[in-house]
């Protein structure tokens, strides 16, 4: 369960990450492709940029602690349901309203995201066959 939590986590990180890094690309000087030295001494003088790149770092950190126990796929799709973090962040960052569904949306990504985390079987486990009756019901919740 402790993979479960970090895969979770993992996905917050890297993508608050992004938008952080984003934030930051905003007030650092302007990047000239002639100058590559210059420009990544401005980059790393950012402050934001810097927190961005720690939050990523600390998210991979996070990814490989999942990787013990679960499978490539589940992590890869909880890491790829933060981009539900990023919408999120990024909209109320500009001021953007989100509208009444956007929360409910992220909230049933992240959970059946989690949800495939929990019932995928462990590491070296033989899978379970389901049910017809399982795969009918998945397909009328994804319907």
């Amino acid at each position: 369960m402790l993979q479960v939590g970090a895969a979770v986590a993992a996905a917050v990180a890297i993508n608050a990450g992004y938008v952080v890094q984003h934030r930051g690309l905003a007030v650092a000087p302007r990047i000239d492709p002639r100058r590559p030295l210059g420009a990544v001494g401005g980059l790393l003088r950012c402050r934001r940029g810097r927190a961005g790149a720690g939050l990523g770092y600390g998210g991979l950190a996070l990814e490989l602690v999942a990787l013990t126990a679960l499978p490539l796929s589940a992590v890869q799709a909880t890491i790829g349901a933060g981009l539900v973090v990023v919408a999120a962040l990024s909209r109320a960052a500009d001021g953007a309203p989100l509208g009444r569904a956007a929360p409910l949306a992220a909230t049933l990504a992240m959970a059946a995201l989690g949800l495939l985390a929990v019932v995928t079987p462990m590491a070296g486990a033989a899978p379970p066959s389901p049910s017809p009756w399982a795969l009918v019901g998945g397909a009328a919740l994804m319907a």
